[in-house]
């Protein structure tokens, strides 16, 4: 069984629309964890009855990764899915392939697989994992990862002294314990543009920088890959500041081939 954590706060429709995203998935657990006070996210929440088993959580938490511990502990299945709310599952057949695998490859750790991400200024774009040095962030797309609940159990939870990039510290330590993903080469998940790893880019840069430094990740093909990221940044800042961007939106197609 998967357990597909969703945490939400204050953001109703997105909420929504993740959870009818599953649709009449079988053999899944929909773990919801609500730090809001929505009035209109409490009382879809006290409604939901999904086909599947829903495990919801509404309480006050200390962020995005305090949130994400809560989903793990109070998950029950074997395999962890982080889907947030205004992310949506598109392959319905995702979670099949997934156990297909972890059947196959009993030493796998983690599977993860490609995303249509809805870019505010290129539009949707679909996105391969990088599968590069991690200097470059995150080398597979997180809203597709679904891993072994026994991971937690050996490289520890997300570390809730980061606010933006609690999730590549985690995937440094992933990587250091030299742990087996397999990539999918599937459509997965749509994922919503509009997260804090979007609209706080210029912080969560920085504290992926902290990550790495503090986990003695910094060797020298991740601190020249983390100095291309650098580039990236600060040359779409100054095109933004320039108003060219119709350069970004082409650059970023360009990226990706489309």
């Amino acid at each position: 069984m998967i357990s597909v954590v969703t945490i939400t706060y204050n953001n109703f429709e997105e909420l929504v629309a993740t959870c009818n995203s599953l649709g009449s998935q079988s053999d899944i657990e929909h773990v919801i964890i609500n730090g809001g006070d929505c009035k209109k996210t409490l009382a879809f929440l006290h409604d939901y009855s999904p086909s599947f088993k829903s495990v919801i959580i509404s309480e006050n938490d200390s962020g995005i990764y305090d949130a994400f511990n809560k989903g793990v502990r109070a998950s029950s299945g074997p395999l962890i899915h982080f889907l947030n709310s205004g992310d949506l599952l598109i392959d319905e057949l995702y979670y099949q392939e997934v156990n297909k695998v972890f059947t196959q490859r009993p030493g796998a750790m983690a599977v993860h697989a490609d995303i249509i991400f809805t870019d505010p200024i290129a539009g949707k774009i679909r996105i391969k994992p990088t599968l590069k040095s991690l200097g470059r962030g995150l080398n597979f797309n997180h809203p597709t990862f679904i891993c072994k609940k026994d991971v937690f159990n050996l490289i520890g939870y997300f570390n809730t002294a980061y606010r933006y990039a609690g999730d590549f510290e985690w995937a440094i330590r992933f990587e250091k314990h030299r742990l087996d993903s397999i990539y999918l080469k599937a459509l997965a998940v749509e994922m919503d543009g509009s997260g804090v790893s979007t609209t706080q880019e210029g912080k969560s840069i920085l504290e992926c920088f902290n990550a790495l430094r503090d986990n003695r990740y910094l060797g020298f093909e991740t601190s020249c890959s983390f100095a291309i990221r650098l580039v990236g940044f600060f040359s779409r800042k100054i095109l933004r500041i320039l108003g060219l961007l119709p350069l970004i939106r082409l650059a970023k197609r360009k990226k990706h081939h489309l």
